[in-house]
């Protein structure tokens, strides 16, 4: 689900260094490759993260149980290649069925608005920063 982080980052962000760092590792992330986050935006060190990289795959996990239970998305019973892109890693697996697709798709939707608080608290930090920055220099 950091997918979801990355879309959020490049909807909200104003940091124009994030911006380019995350339009960089969206194509890697987009096919399951999530290294370029991790390492380029370090996930693992900003503890401000660590609730929503936490609470993205369980929420979603919750969401999904009741579709799979109820049997309104069949399970997944189809190999699928590693990188394969996230949303279609589902799909695939369970033979192309529509609605798999759009319960990923919703699940998408709920991290990104999971670290949507996050962010946005990052990116007033971010900006406090600056601001302290640039007054320094004008004295």
């Amino acid at each position: 689900m950091l997918l979801a982080l990355i879309i959020v980052v490049l909807i909200i962000g104003k940091n124009q260094h994030l911006k380019r760092l995350l339009t960089w590792s969206f194509i890697p992330t987009f096919f399951n490759f999530s290294e370029p986050v991790m390492v380029g935006f370090p996930i693992m060190y900003m503890p401000i993260y660590l609730i929503p990289f936490i609470m993205s795959p369980l929420v979603t996990t919750v969401i999904a149980y009741p579709f799979l239970k109820y049997n309104i998305v069949p399970a997944p019973v189809y190999p699928v290649p590693n990188g394969t892109p996230g949303l279609l890693k589902a799909f695939i697996a369970t033979g192309g069925n529509i609605p798999t697709l759009l319960l990923a798709l919703l699940c998408l939707v709920v991290s990104c608005f999971i670290y949507l608080p996050f962010v946005k608290a990052e990116m007033r930090l971010i900006n406090l920063e600056h601001a302290k920055i640039r007054s320094s220099f004008k004295r």
